[in-house]
């Protein structure tokens, strides 16, 4: 299941009852962000000894000028290294 069929199915198999509570629509929306956070975003600017996340901005040292981050330890957001630019 790819992480789009799992927001795709979180949004389907909400009933619309659940759905008119206070709470249900906040929490939805958190549970989306989280699974959205899980598709790796291209990272666009790598310095000698840093990385800038794409989705927080968030300057992220590199141990030894290595990238190994799979998550940014900020926001958590997955981070993609193919053909970083």
């Amino acid at each position: 299941m790819t992480t789009q069929e799992a927001i795709d199915i979180l949004y389907k198999s909400v009933p619309e009852a659940i759905s008119e509570n206070y709470e249900s629509p906040a929490l939805i929306g958190r549970v989306k962000e989280a699974i959205e956070k899980q598709i790796p975003m291209q990272i666009k600017e790598v310095h000698i000894d840093e990385y800038i996340c794409p989705a927080c901005g968030a300057e992220n040292l590199c141990d030894q000028g290595i990238v190994q981050d799979k998550f940014c330890p900020n926001c958590g957001q997955a981070l993609d290294w193919r053909d970083e630019k």
